[in-house]
């Protein structure tokens, strides 16, 4: 393999260790940040935000 293909191949690595990252986080993490966001929104549109039974099913109400 020459030099230019060991580096491509370096950064695809990185690239998919990242993506796997990113999955993993947005498993663990995404009802809490989809409720931080809907709770953001609830405020600028001058709503109240009511928590879901599960985290990420928050929404606004008059």
């Amino acid at each position: 393999m020459n030099i230019k293909g060991q580096a491509l191949l370096e950064y695809l690595l990185i690239v998919a260790v990242i993506g796997v990252f990113v999955i993993f986080f947005f498993t663990a993490f995404g009802g809490f940040v989809k409720d931080q966001f809907t709770s953001m929104a609830c405020d600028l549109l001058g709503k109240e935000y009511v928590a879901g039974e599960v985290e990420g099913q928050g929404k606004c109400v008059d």
